[in-house]
């Protein structure tokens, strides 16, 4: 439904684009920018998609090497306050464990993978009873608020755009993360006394 809708308004948005090209005489104008723009589109997608290439492929590293035991052991805390005792415990905290690290390094679509392994180990265990029914809930919340200490992906973005200090934005990616995280606890905290 929301991509229908998506489809609907970039349509709508062409077509004033158009009509607006025409009545003033601009028609040239409007293909050129149409042309280029793809062509950004495309040299911004080729580069992106090398990061994430790159980063999941480190995140499986540290997968397959054993790392993410490690990663499990100094995350333990953290998992248990935010997801509960029993999750901490569970099969499912590795899989968290190495998400929660790849969002804490800003990599965006690397923790894609290590998310959707969580989300499929707390919703089997949670149909079991092994762990808190709002695990999952947590889950998403914690991936949509973005907890960001180095944001990488942002950060190559902004250099492959021109940016001359593409690491200047730690400052407000830290203070957004740390309002979403609080924001986001907060609600769920209320959320469990309704």
């Amino acid at each position: 439904m929301i991509y229908g809708l998506l489809s609907k308004v970039v349509e709508i948005i062409f077509l004033c684009a158009f009509i607006t090209g025409i009545l003033t005489g601009q028609l040239s104008g409007l293909s050129e920018a149409v042309s280029g723009g793809l062509t950004q589109v495309g040299e911004t997608v080729v580069m992106m998609a090398g990061g994430i290439c790159f980063w999941s492929g480190i995140m499986e590293l540290i997968r397959e090497s054993g790392i993410s035991e490690a990663l499990q052991r100094v995350l333990k805390l953290p998992i248990r306050l935010i997801y509960g005792k029993r999750t901490a415990g569970s099969t499912a905290a590795d899989p968290i464990a190495r998400n929660m690290a790849a969002n804490i390094l800003g990599l965006g679509s690397a923790a894609t993978p290590a998310g959707l392994e969580a989300a499929r180990e707390l919703k089997r265990l949670s149909e079991m009873g092994r762990v808190e029914k709002r695990s999952l809930t947590v889950l998403v919340a914690m991936n949509t608020v973005s907890i960001q200490l180095i944001p990488v992906t942002a950060a190559s973005i902004r250099a492959a755009m021109g940016s001359s200090d593409p690491y200047g934005i730690l400052l407000p990616v830290w203070c957004a993360s740390a309002c979403s995280l609080l924001a986001a606890l907060a609600f769920m905290g209320r959320g469990e006394r309704e």
